[in-house]
């Protein structure tokens, strides 16, 4: 960047902090370089696209399928109204589109991080849905050790929590279960790990 527009953009005050705001994307790139979203994302963000995790298309299309089963509705609005059985792939060409576009027409990328990067099982969370942590009041904890669901034996063993159900371990199996949540929620979001993590996560450290 030229002194100039440095300076236009700085005006009298120092740039510091400048380059991590809303000006970053539009002053960053040299303006005749074509930088994608994609390359922005991959290179400046250090972010993983969906579309870089396999080259198994198996395992692309189990992992755009599951992206659109947890945020149907909100994506439904972005990309139009599409079945279940065509939500992932039409999810994964608007992707695509949005990806191949320079970072320079983009003030916006919430929406593209949301879908199109391998996020965390925190960030998946459906609508209505809310992760405890340790600022969690006592009682929601308990709501999910007591949870029919999660008081059948085969539930507890994936879990993590092998013995049956006993009230004199109570305060134990709570403390094991706010541990291993609070692991949970920074896993990231795998098709391929669904059912050992982000199910887990949603059945144990989760409320409505």
């Amino acid at each position: 960047m030229s002194a100039f527009v440095t300076k236009s953009i700085c005006g009298g005050v120092g740039c510091a902090g400048v380059v991590g705001t809303g000006v970053y994307a539009a002053t960053k790139y040299n303006e005749k370089a074509i930088v994608t979203v994609g390359d922005h994302l991959e290179k400046e963000l250090k972010l993983k696209l969906i579309s870089s995790l396999s080259k198994e298309e198996s395992t692309l299309k189990a992992q755009w399928d599951a992206e659109f089963s947890v945020d149907k509705e909100a994506a439904k609005k972005v990309i139009g109204e599409v079945t279940d059985n065509e939500g992932g792939n039409k999810l994964r060409e608007w992707c695509e589109r949005q990806l191949s576009m320079d970072i320079k027409d983009f003030k916006d990328l919430s929406n593209i991080k949301r879908w199109c990067v391998v996020g965390k099982n925190i960030d998946r969370l459906p609508k209505g849905k809310s992760a405890l942590n340790s600022q969690s009041q006592q009682s929601d904890w308990e709501t999910i050790y007591n949870s029919a669901e999660n008081q059948k034996q085969e539930n507890r063993k994936k879990f993590g929590l092998p013995n049956p159900k006993d009230e004199q371990n109570k305060s134990t199996d709570i403390q094991k279960i706010k541990s291993s949540c609070d692991s949970k929620k920074d896993e990231e979001f795998l098709a391929s790990t669904k059912e050992t993590s982000y199910d887990l996560f949603l059945n144990w450290c989760t409320k409505s």
